[in-house]
């Protein structure tokens, strides 16, 4: 079989992916799954948080996929530092199993992507292309009491957002494109300590911890599309 190739659509013409995950056989599943598509470049793999933290400081990723038997606070951890080092870098999770908070932890971690290891490669693909153009992927069955939890959760973020500056809306729109500080000053001809006070203003604004969190906001409050 031929390399599968990625929507042309896609607003990347190559993905440079992390591949993370503390089972060696549920990294290879990933990996062989991945490796035929053309497109895709694992730029490295992790075995454990440390080792996934340093490859994302080398490396500066599109993505993270990480394959984990449970999201728990560690991996939470994780990821957010992950997104503290490498803003670019938008991380899907791929759980064994659930159990019953793992979602919640990746909403208020700034995750893109929360789906089950079981998943094809036709879906697999699917999610990253939807992630790289700046949309959240959950696939889990959730108890109506859990829904209703998310909803919560969601409602939070719902207040009216604190108006942008034309700058800062600059800022948040290369945000999500994926581009780093350095690039984001060099595109508005600004300094890179200039553009990380945006950001930190743009973090304050919507009331986010990461940057994830802070371009899904804007998404959902319809600032950036």
């Amino acid at each position: 079989m031929g390399p599968v190739p990625l929507d042309a659509t896609s607003s990347f013409e190559r993905f440079h992916l992390l591949l993370v995950g503390n089972v060696t056989l549920v990294r290879l599943a990933v990996k062989q799954l991945l490796n035929s598509v053309s497109g895709i470049v694992i730029l490295g793999e992790a075995g454990s948080e440390n080792e996934a933290v340093a490859l994302a400081r080398r490396s500066e990723p599109d993505m993270a996929i990480v394959a984990i038997q449970r999201f728990d606070d560690t991996w939470a951890s994780c990821v957010r530092e992950i997104q503290a080092i490498s803003p670019r870098t938008r991380s899907i999770i791929l759980v064994d199993e659930d159990d019953g908070d793992g979602l919640f932890r990746a909403a208020e971690s700034g995750v893109w992507g929360y789906l089950p290891q079981n998943i094809s490669q036709e879906e697999l693909v699917r999610a990253i292309q939807l992630v790289s153009r700046g949309q959240v992927v959950i696939a889990c069955a959730l108890a109506p009491e859990q829904f209703a939890r998310l909803s919560s959760l969601n409602a939070r973020g719902t207040d009216t957002l604190v108006p942008f500056s034309n700058r800062e809306f600059a800022v948040i729109k290369a945000m999500a494109e994926g581009y780093t500080d350095r690039q984001i000053a060099r595109h508005l001809g600004l300094s890179v300590p200039t553009v990380k006070t945006h950001v930190r203003s743009i973090l304050r604004k919507t009331r986010s911890r990461n940057r994830a969190a802070a371009i899904a906001v804007a998404f959902r409050h319809g600032v950036i599309s």
